[in-house]
């Protein structure tokens, strides 16, 4: 499975999560490739929310959205998933420690032996 959008553009984060969760309750083994705005899924912790405009319950709302634990369980079930470096070096979150369980990829080899390795192939986003 391959994630291009991130959390707050619509629910393919979510759904990715649940349709990975059920194919590893059948016994399916899962990679799962972060890449565009999917790489913020990837890291344990953000930049303290400032004071802004948002109310407190649309903050409540978006994080419920947030799947990184989810994440987590499934690497602790056996699913590969990794972020790609380049897009989170590009949107200065690199520094920040990944969700245990998951690893750095890139292109020309992780995504590509995902890629080989599979039966089917999935993309979210757009």
């Amino acid at each position: 499975m391959v994630l291009y959008s991130g959390l707050a553009e619509n629910d393919d984060a979510g759904d990715m999560v649940n349709l990975a969760e059920a194919a590893m309750k059948k016994g399916y083994q899962v990679n799962i490739f972060l890449c565009g705005n999917g790489v913020y899924i990837s890291r344990s912790k953000s930049a303290s929310r400032p004071d802004n405009s948002i109310s407190e319950s649309l903050v409540s709302y978006l994080e419920a959205y947030k799947v990184g634990e989810r994440l987590k369980d499934l690497a602790r079930m056996g699913a590969n998933i990794a972020s790609l470096s380049l897009n989170e070096h590009a949107r200065g979150i690199d520094a920040l420690p990944l969700q245990k369980g998951l690893r750095n990829g890139n292109i020309a080899h992780t995504f590509c032996d995902f890629l080989l390795g599979s039966d089917v192939f999935l993309v979210f986003g757009h």
